[in-house]
């Protein structure tokens, strides 16, 4: 999921996103599989040094836990330092995936440690979708879309003002955008 991040968004019939939405819909059908028999066949296939724990000043940790961790602390800080939901949502689905397997560890059920990482994304994605539309991208104000959506639900008595500078260009060129 972290490598998902680094792939970057250039429309959506384009290499880099068809390989992008081939591999969160290979996440997904993976977590479809995942029952309680196919759950144990991947841990099978998977089986190596990282599934045994290691003992931490925390107690026992899997290698695997660890990983997913680490990953969710680079998200975390990448959300940190770019503002982007998507980095955040990720960070909480590395979460809730990490405690995922390590409930299957101890003999629990995983599924809705792991549900809740997939609404986590889902969620983040949703939110991300509605920024793009409500929001400039240049400024970060309300855009002409959010404007139509309150006054659609502003009632029936409202007022607006709204101003026009002419010649801003003049304002940007000397002053800079922000």
């Amino acid at each position: 999921m972290l490598l998902l991040t680094l792939f970057p968004s250039t429309g959506l019939f384009r290499w880099p996103s068809m390989i992008f939405w081939l591999l969160v819909f290979s996440q997904a059908g993976l977590l479809l599989w995942l029952n309680d028999s196919g759950w144990s066949a991947l841990m099978t296939l998977t089986a190596g040094p990282w599934t045994e724990p290691f003992n931490s000043p925390l107690g026992p940790v899997l290698p695997g836990v660890l990983v997913l961790m680490i990953g969710a602390l680079i998200s975390l800080a990448r959300w940190v330092w770019r503002a982007n939901p998507i980095d955040c949502g990720l960070a909480l689905a590395l979460v809730f995936s990490a405690l995922a397997t390590d409930r299957y560890f101890d003999s629990g059920d995983p599924l809705p440690l792991l549900a809740a990482a997939a609404s986590s994304m889902v969620l983040t994605l949703i939110y991300t979708a509605w920024r793009m539309a409500f929001t400039d991208r240049l400024t970060g104000l309300p855009s002409r879309r959010a404007l139509d959506q309150a006054l659609r639900h502003g009632g029936r008595r409202f007022s607006v003002a709204m101003i026009d500078v002419d010649h801003f260009k003049k304002v940007n060129d000397r002053f800079g955008h922000p």
